[in-house]
């Protein structure tokens, strides 16, 4: 008995029709492989974006530490430690003693305040750092102490006479302005609220100040005015030569006049004016 086409037929086009969509299913098998493969690489691409480089890292944890109230004080004690130094070597250098010890501390201090310095270029960015008030100040007076140390001092013990002179005189004055760093002391005072309410309280105190004094120096005009009409044209300047000394030494003139009654006012030495 032979089969209907029917029943024959159905088999055999199904079979050609997984044929026909075997290259699609492989088309859209590779496809989609693709894409899982651009996603995960474009995945890679992002984290390695986002995650911070080794370099970075290191400097985030630097800004950490300068931004501490700790590295704050310590910076604080080393400029105390410095001004005291300076102190201690203008001392020694009177006294004609060595200062070899102080000028080993000194190099000390600026290799601190350099390396600071390089801290905060890392941190905040070399130009970016610029942008800090404090940062530009304390770079011009690394400036000023690695120009000393290395240039300035150098020249002075190397030449003589005029010149050797003129180099000391500029030396010493860029030692001086390493006492301007005392004033980085402000800005650790300012985290105090014991010092702001010292500040508050003479600012808001300048105004009282002010007429106190204005108060003071009028007064002591108006009474030297009277004195230079009183005790300089006194007749005992023609017959008393002791009171003629004190009316030339003490009210000569109206500026003395009010000199000598400001004594008077604060007490000042007047067992040299006033003998009962």
């Amino acid at each position: 008995m032979k089969p209907s086409p029917q029943s024959g037929g159905a088999p055999t086009g199904k079979r050609k029709q997984q044929k026909q969509q075997q290259p699609q299913l492989a088309a859209a098998s590779e496809f989609n492989r693709h894409a899982r493969a651009t996603s995960s690489m474009t995945k890679f691409k992002d984290d390695a974006k986002d995650k911070p480089s080794d370099i970075d890292s290191a400097a985030h944890v630097v800004r950490y530490v300068l931004e501490t109230r700790f590295f704050d004080i310590a910076i604080g004690i080393v400029v105390v430690a410095n001004a005291l130094s300076i102190g201690v070597e203008l001392s020694l250098s009177l006294d004609g003693s060595d200062t070899t010890m102080v000028k080993a501390f000194d190099i000390f201090f600026l290799t601190v305040y350099t390396l600071e310095l390089i801290m905060r270029f890392w941190a905040y960015g070399f130009l970016a750092a610029f942008k800090r008030p404090w940062v530009t100040f304390d770079f011009s007076l690394v400036m000023l102490g690695l120009v000393g140390s290395l240039v300035m001092e150098p020249i002075a013990n190397s030449t003589g006479g005029s010149n050797a002179l003129g180099s000391v005189m500029v030396l010493r004055m860029l030692r001086l302005l390493r006492l301007g760093r005392t004033l980085r002391l402000f800005k650790l005072f300012t985290q105090l609220k014991e010092f702001l309410a010292v500040l508050r309280g003479l600012v808001s105190s300048i105004g009282l100040i002010a007429g106190t004094f204005s108060t003071l120096l009028m007064v002591l005009y108006v009474l030297a005015c009277m004195a230079l009409e009183l005790i300089t044209k006194n007749p005992l300047n023609e017959t008393s030569s002791v009171f003629s000394e004190q009316t030339q030494a003490n009210f000569g003139s109206l500026p003395e006049s009010m000199l000598t009654l400001l004594r008077f006012a604060t007490l000042d030495n007047i067992h040299e004016i006033y003998m009962p």
